[in-house]
């Protein structure tokens, strides 16, 4: 049902996209009084402010404020848009695709986040140097992102894994400052556990200029399991830094290549 009501909502939205965008056609072609608000800067902000909406309502969201990482680094700008270019969010997005994908994180998922996306990676074993394990065992954990970010759910995967160490990475990219929360986890629910999230941005927000309030953030979420079956552990903080995570994951090289 919910589901049904999200979807109905996002309709909804997407007509209120269309007439803005007219309007704004409209405000684009008529003289601007100089005294007056910029009309067409109020009504990107309501195209953008819709767009968003309609994201949440039939994207799985990502906790927000994001629940307190392992580790975390901000990529530069420059990493992402070179200076003179202008970029969507969509094509910023498929740039760090390409560059997980090039580092062997041929799966993601994506969810919402105020004005922006959340793109996570696989749950993945690793190293205690943050570097990924080699061969089948990187991978070994049966597990898929669920609709609801939940660190629970991930603890809970990993209850009957082998021992060793677990990584999950986020990537957040949005023109909302947020600071982690240092609240309890969420436990979710356990049926989340079986849902992915989405596999592409939503259409309406993607469209949007990265523009210079955007910025993207890691967060690395780290897991530790002493011996199989045992307490899985959240490494609070991770003994390996944000960017000499992404550096040890071939992430970091592959979006200097960009």
């Amino acid at each position: 049902m919910q589901k049904k009501v999200r979807i109905i909502i996002a309709m909804i939205n997407a007509v209120a996209v269309s007439i803005v965008l007219t309007n704004c056609s409209s405000v684009n072609m008529a003289p601007v009084d100089k005294a007056a608000p910029d009309s067409l800067s109020v009504a990107k902000e309501e195209q953008l402010r819709l767009a968003d909406s309609m994201a949440a309502a039939v994207m799985p969201h990502f906790p927000w404020p994001p629940p307190k990482a392992s580790a975390f680094t901000k990529i530069p700008r420059n990493m992402l848009v070179k200076p003179g270019e202008s970029k969507t969010l969509k094509q910023v997005t498929d740039a760090l695709e390409q560059a997980l994908s090039q580092a062997g994180y041929s799966e993601v998922s994506y969810y919402w986040v105020p004005n922006g996306f959340a793109i996570v990676s696989r749950l993945e074993q690793i190293n205690k140097d943050g570097s990924p394990c080699k061969g089948n065992k990187r991978w070994a954990v049966n597990y898929k992102n669920p609709e609801v970010f939940s660190l629970a759910s991930y603890l809970k995967a990993l209850f009957s894994a082998q021992p060793g160490y677990f990584r999950v990475i986020s990537f957040i990219l949005t023109s909302e400052s947020f600071a982690q929360s240092q609240a309890e986890m969420s436990k979710g629910d356990a049926t989340a556990l079986v849902n992915n999230g989405d596999k592409n941005v939503q259409k309406q927000l993607g469209a949007f200029p990265f523009g210079e309030n955007y910025y993207c953030t890691a967060l690395i979420y780290e897991f530790e399991q002493k011996t199989a079956n045992s307490k899985v552990f959240f490494s609070d903080p991770s003994q390996v830094a944000g960017k000499d995570h992404l550096e040890k994951s071939k992430i970091w090289e592959g979006l200097q290549h960009e």
